[in-house]
């Protein structure tokens, strides 16, 4: 307090202390939401990637329609946009469905850099193929 004569001032305010804690602990705020921010980005990008790579995939399932049998092997591609995709197509051996057709295992992987990491999604599915046996 600072006396002039008979009247009292009293001094308000904060000291210097107090305003360096106070933009320490809001540097530090800020650091943590800009983290959170750009963790939520980088998740929303992912997840796309993925979404894109799901896609994909399952036309290349779609795309073997009725014709399994005569695509068995391996086979690969470029998808462009960075994702490639590696289709394997096998026989189950000793597996008929009812009618007498065979059935096929369909494995199809896409893959992709996202930065330097890689990253893969799989599908796997079974489908009938190749025709009845002649009686």
């Amino acid at each position: 307090m600072i006396r002039l004569g008979k009247e009292t001032i009293s001094e308000r305010g904060f000291t210097l202390l107090e305003v360096m804690i106070a933009l320490v602990i809001a540097a530090f705020s800020l650091a943590l939401l800009y983290d959170s921010v750009s963790s939520g980005i980088s998740g929303v990008r992912i997840s796309g990637q993925y979404a894109e790579a799901l896609s994909r995939a399952r036309s290349h399932i779609a795309a073997l329609g009725k014709n399994v049998a005569s695509v068995v092997g391996q086979h690969d591609g470029d998808d462009g946009s960075g994702f490639h995709w590696h289709l394997v197509i096998e026989p189950v051996p000793g597996e008929r469905d009812p009618d007498g057709f065979a059935v096929y295992d369909c494995i199809v992987t896409e893959t992709w850099l996202d930065g330097i990491l890689p990253r893969q999604i799989s599908l796997d599915t079974r489908r009938l193929g190749g025709s009845k046996p002649v009686k």
